[in-house]
């Protein structure tokens, strides 16, 4: 489904609706993201982990972004002050689920220990080129690449890394990367719609 034909409800409706292990969906207008757009063959350019903090009433967006590598940055941002400029992301924010996401406890916290482990780790930009390279290279009637282990880390990586703490596999590209658009075409996740921080009336799909 392209994301601009997603329903759209606002942040304040979405805010009580999402859950720690929800995906962030994006599809960026930036170069780097039109980048990422290109060398994946995809419309999605980024994807992070969603993650609730109940006794602060907020959400957090888990991810990797090539300005600074690991972070943690408050979800809302994204929807009113994305990179402190007074503007929403910009492009298309969309929420999805994995439908069999864990509850239990004690994975929960293997996954938020090995996030907190990650964060500062620096962002991976070779491999957004590694990517184009490797599907130029199917055309070419070259083998594929096999996936390898990175110390730095792109979006799609560093989500993988945490939903293996919980037992969730992202099949690899069988060109022999991971990409945003891995997450959107997994037959176990739903795109349930896209988010703005524009007051409005229309909820969300129910979870």
């Amino acid at each position: 489904m392209e994301p601009s034909s997603l329903p759209t409800s606002p942040y304040t409706i979405w805010q009580t609706r999402l859950r720690s292990g929800d995906l962030l969906l994006c599809q960026g207008t930036s170069p780097m993201s039109q980048l990422i757009q290109h060398a994946t063959q995809s419309r999605w350019s980024h994807v992070g982990l969603l993650w609730r903090l109940e006794g602060l009433q907020r959400v957090l967006v888990l991810e990797s972004v090539e300005s600074i590598g690991v972070r943690a940055v408050a979800m809302e941002q994204y929807v009113t002050n994305y990179a402190d400029t007074g503007q929403p992301y910009p492009g298309i924010v969309c929420v999805a689920r994995h439908t069999r996401f864990p509850t239990d406890a004690v994975l929960l916290q293997r996954l938020s220990q090995e996030a907190v482990t990650l964060l500062g780790t620096r962002y991976d930009g070779r491999e957004i080129a590694g990517i184009a390279l490797r599907i130029m290279g199917q055309v070419l009637g070259m083998p594929p690449h096999a996936p390898h282990a990175n110390t730095r880390l792109i979006c799609s990586e560093f989500v993988q890394r945490l939903y293996a703490q919980v037992g969730l596999d992202i099949p690899y590209d069988p060109r022999g990367f991971i990409a945003p658009k891995d997450f959107a075409t997994c037959p176990d996740i739903v795109v349930l719609g896209a988010v703005h921080d524009v007051h409005a009336t229309e909820e969300p799909p129910c979870p």
